[in-house]
């Protein structure tokens, strides 16, 4: 491209994340992939810099290094606790540390102290994932940003919320690797330009054109002749086996009934609404007369076909899917409460719901809970450039259902066809295994099992070995048990993959005082583990003051609330397409992201971008000695944040009418983060913001990309800023404000 890729600055500075370099290896049962994120510090002072990013939910991580000039340091996974204390030791001492966390399944988050001017940081991290099969196709994914989620993320801190950016734009480059018998599959890429390059058992997948960080990096796979494997691994005195089963396909089909729910939030709008729709439709055309059906669309509120289920009659399933059809936005994504209605649907028979959403939102714990206690499972069908796979899986992952993921570029129909399979088969009661040894300890997926789909089972042994597993699969309602023989091969050169890969497939069933030992010895990041790098600089090298904080944008997933488009014409060709005379090229036709002049930017995003054109003139009073010490506080270390809770704001001396406008506001209801937001807001458009500097700009502007504004709230802070700024602290006598338009 022609164009200097990365974030920058109001005064053009470049800053932050220049671009990220991929490469992944798919070989016997495993993915393993190498990321190496590229920074920059072009400002004249040290930074600290933040950024979560996305991993898929199945992802383990092996190594974690920082890259500095010449020099690598490798990263040690140590206790969350002590990898804090060591990281605000070294930054507190003018000594620079980088830490990796991870925030749930599927998000991390780096942080990068003290950067100093001029530096290039290379984070480079590698992961790996048991290969899933659906049938005879594969299908790896990578990836690359985290689009806008409704609601507030309860456990995340201020800086490790993740924003995006229309300023942002990061470069990819990426090559794949097809080992062995992948080596003669067939591949398609609907989301990028690809090249192949053939080779004896080899064929290797790269981005044909330049390519940015603004969409999922989707490759297909298909293959055939599939079948059960089994390898065995030895590393870190461990002994394990791995087994990916291909449960038999049954021919009986178990009734249930069925909820259908349409994501219709703003986040949806445009390429995948379009999709969803045609989602429904086609599941819409699954049922039969014999079949009860609710449908439910959603955004900040739901709208339900009916309010009982209904026998998908003809004439019921032509009103369903005019229903459809005049589903139109509905704002935010009130999904938990959708999901709860659905839920109300329960009458007699087992209940499925299946939802078609992006998963473009927070929090959906207590739902899942409700849904197992009565036994409804959730299928979901994840949509989008840059779907939220930790959501969309979770949901079914928890209730025992399915997921799928598609994008604007692909054909729904096989994800709803493969779905109603699931639904409709008997459920697999039991899998029993008869090992050549007995195991020290076992595992199974934490997902339900479903004939056709592909699942990993781990084991560990005394010692290594070797020759064949007996699996027996029991469905429900059958007598006798199905029986396969898997062959155990050696795992070569994936020894210690496999056997970390297991040791992480164990953490869930440890207790919570041995999980942490655990995750130590076999050096695993978990929610009680980080990695963790120092780096002791020289003396002269020290910066005096504490670094400023960045957190790092992700561009704005492509099509994302239908500001732009994604367009696609795929094709396909397989490696024995190359050997027989066609031209190396392009697997899938262009894509192409176009952004509309309004670009449909949410307001949020775009209260962010407004440059202050009269800075406001403070004199000495209450509101002066508040901005004065948050001033102080945004000296202190960059993590530590802007004041976002009530006693934090009145510890900072915030002007009483100020604390008695947020008493009023969580009177309404409103959250302490929703308030703050408005607080921050308010205090940006009367001026505020450019007497506080850019670091408070900056911090606002991730406030604000977390959550949505209270637009309303925001004038009334306004107006008590203006009294206080014109009289002072403007409490009254009565200890009431007149503000009651929020």
């Amino acid at each position: 491209m022609s164009e200097q890729i990365g974030i920058y600055s109001r005064s053009g500075e470049s800053l932050a994340l220049k671009g990220v370099d991929a490469c992944a290896r798919l070989a016997g049962l495993l993915a393993t992939t190498t990321l190496v994120q590229r920074y920059e510090n072009t400002t004249p002072t040290p930074l600290e810099l933040a950024y979560t990013f996305p991993l898929p939910v199945d992802a383990v991580l092996l190594n974690f290094s920082v890259g500095i000039g010449e020099r690598r340091y490798l990263g040690e996974v140590v206790p969350s606790r002590l990898a804090e204390e060591q990281y605000e030791h070294a930054v507190e001492s003018g000594n620079s540390a980088f830490r990796l966390q991870s925030l749930g399944k599927g998000l991390y988050s780096a942080t990068l102290g003290n950067v100093l001017p001029g530096e290039v940081v290379r984070i480079e991290l590698e992961y790996a994932e048991p290969l899933s099969w659906n049938g005879l196709s594969m299908r790896y994914r990578l990836p690359t940003t985290l689009a806008p989620r409704y609601g507030e993320p309860k456990e995340l801190q201020p800086w490790q919320q993740p924003i995006s950016s229309l300023d942002a734009q990061y470069a990819l480059t990426l090559s794949v690797e097809l080992m062995g018998e992948f080596a003669n599959a067939t591949v398609a890429c609907p989301s990028h330009h690809i090249r192949l390059a053939a080779a004896q058992e080899r064929l290797t997948v790269t981005l044909a054109s330049d390519a940015v960080m603004d969409r999922d990096f989707i490759l297909d796979i298909q293959a055939d002749g599939l079948e059960s494997l089994g390898v065995a691994a030895s590393a870190l005195d461990t002994h394990v086996a791995m087994l990916t089963l291909m449960p038999p396909a049954i021919d009986r089909e178990a009734r249930r009934d069925t909820v259908i729910l349409l994501d219709c939030s703003g986040s949806m709008a445009g390429d995948s609404i379009r999709l969803a729709k045609e989602g429904v439709q086609l599941a819409i055309g699954h049922l039969t007369p014999e079949d009860r059906f609710g449908l439910i669309g959603f955004g900040s509120d739901f709208t339900r076909f009916a309010t009982g289920l209904q026998s998908a009659h003809a004439q019921t399933v032509q009103q369903a899917r005019a229903f459809v059809n005049s589903l139109k936005s509905m704002g935010g994504t009130e999904l938990a409460s959708a999901l709860e209605a659905a839920l109300a649907y329960k009458s007699g028979r087992p209940l499925d719901l299946l939802v078609l959403t992006d998963g473009e939102v927070w929090n959906l714990e207590n739902v899942t809970e409700h849904a197992k206690a009565i036994g409804a499972r959730i299928f979901t069908v994840g949509i989008g450039s840059a779907v939220a796979e930790d959501t969309v899986r979770m949901l079914a992952d928890e209730t025992g259902g399915a997921c799928e993921l598609v994008s604007p570029n692909e054909d729904m129909s096989a994800r709803i066809e493969r779905h109603f399979k699931r639904m409709r088969q008997p459920r697999i009661s039991d899998v029993i295994f008869e090992w050549p040894t007995p195991p020290l300890w076992t595992t199974t997926p934490p997902r339900a099992v479903f004939a056709g789909d592909a699942y990993s089972v781990f084991a560990a042994f005394p010692s290594q070995i070797s020759g064949s597993v007996r699996a027996r699969i029991r469905f429900a309602d059958e007598e006798e048990a199905r029986s396969m023989a898997v062959r155990i091969d050696s795992a070569g050169t994936l020894d210690t993959e496999i056997v970390r890969v297991a040791a992480a497939s164990r953490l869930q069933s440890l207790s919570d005082d041995s999980r942490s030992d655990w995750a130590v010895r076999y050096q695993l990041v978990t929610d009680d583990t980080d990695y963790i790098v120092t780096l002791e600089r020289a003396e002269a090298e020290r910066p005096t003051e504490l670094p400023e904080l960045h957190v790092v944008p992700h561009m704005l997933a492509a099509g994302w609330s239908g500001s732009g488009t994604v367009e696609n014409r795929t094709s396909g060709r397989s490696a024995s397409d190359l050997a027989s005379g066609h031209p190396m090229g392009a697997l899938a036709g262009a894509i192409s992201y176009s952004m509309r002049p309004d670009a449909d930017v949410p307001a949020v995003m775009r209260s962010t971008r407004r440059a202050v054109t009269h800075p406001a003139v403070l004199d000495d009073g209450p509101l002066a000695d508040f901005i004065a010490r948050l001033q102080r506080r945004l000296e202190r270390r960059a993590l530590g944040g802007l004041p976002t809770s009530r006693e934090d704001l009145i510890t900072t001396q915030l002007p009483n009418a100020l604390v008695m406008l947020i008493d009023q506001a969580r009177a309404k209801g409103l959250d302490e983060l929703a308030v703050a937001r408005a607080l921050y807001a308010a205090l940006i458009d009367c001026g505020l913001g450019h007497t506080l500097g850019d670091k408070f700009t900056d911090q606002v502007k991730g406030l604000l990309n977390s959550g949505v504004l209270n637009n309303s709230l925001v004038q009334d802070f306004k107006q008590v800023l203006d009294a206080i700024g014109q009289a002072g602290d403007v409490s009254s006598s009565s200890g009431r404000l007149d503000i009651q338009t929020f």
